[in-house]
């Protein structure tokens, strides 16, 4: 999917619904002290448009990723003024709810640990799926399997907005990912549906993240890996 949602207010008005909020800027604080201090809350005046690219929902939890294009001249990063950010949408058993919020890890360098590690969490969906070779090869830093686990023109992106797509710029791209060995997150949650799965992790940086992967529609090949930290 890809809609323009140009109504500010919407999306303003849904975070102040939250009984918090946690965000880069703010940390795990009211919305009215993210609507204060933070430059994800969706001002007009900062962000001209802002586009709901993919939405996945299981359970109490809802997923929503976003691009945010800022008013001429406005930019959070030095990949421009197109920013990714989503948002983890979670309901609490009384009714009510909180967020998360997560962006490019150029904004905040340093984050605190917001969830809790479940070590007997399967990432993948079992059998045959294809997350489950994905996270196999990365463990072992296996540059060539990792490639060929891609579309030909799919992409990673990274949390600030920059996009690797196709086999080769993947190539330099995982090259450089697996310098330092074999990459293995930490994973806190995962939400399953439909060709996407997304996780809130840790990254081997003990940064939290939200990682989410995005099948072909047959479901043999991965179209899009995004991050966002």
């Amino acid at each position: 999917m890809s809609v323009i949602a140009n109504d500010h207010q919407l999306l303003a008005a849904r975070l102040r619904r939250q009984t918090s909020i946690d965000d880069p800027y703010t940390g795990k604080a009211l919305s009215s002290e993210m609507e204060a201090r933070s430059k994800l809350w969706p001002d007009e005046s900062r962000w001209q448009t802002l586009q709901l690219k993919w939405v996945v929902e299981q359970g109490n939890r809802r997923i929503e990723e976003y691009i945010f294009t800022g008013v001429p001249g406005h930019a959070l990063t030095k990949m421009g003024v197109d920013l990714p950010v989503t948002f983890v949408f979670e309901k609490n058993s009384d009714g009510s709810s909180h967020a998360r919020v997560y962006s490019a890890h150029e904004l905040v360098t340093e984050r605190g640990a917001m969830l809790s590690v479940d070590e007997n969490l399967v990432a993948d969906r079992g059998g045959d799926d294809i997350l489950a070779t994905y996270f196999q090869v990365l463990h072992e830093a296996d540059l060539d399997s990792t490639i060929n686990l891609f579309e030909e023109q799919g992409y990673m992106r990274h949390s600030n907005g920059e996009a690797h797509v196709g086999h080769k710029a993947l190539r330099h791209a995982f090259t450089k990912f697996y310098e330092s060995g074999g990459i293995k997150l930490r994973y806190c949650n995962k939400t399953d549906a439909g060709t996407i799965t997304a996780l809130e992790c840790y990254m081997p940086s003990e940064r939290p993240a939200c990682a989410i992967y995005h099948r072909s529609n047959d479901g043999k090949k991965i179209h899009a890996a995004r991050l966002y930290l």
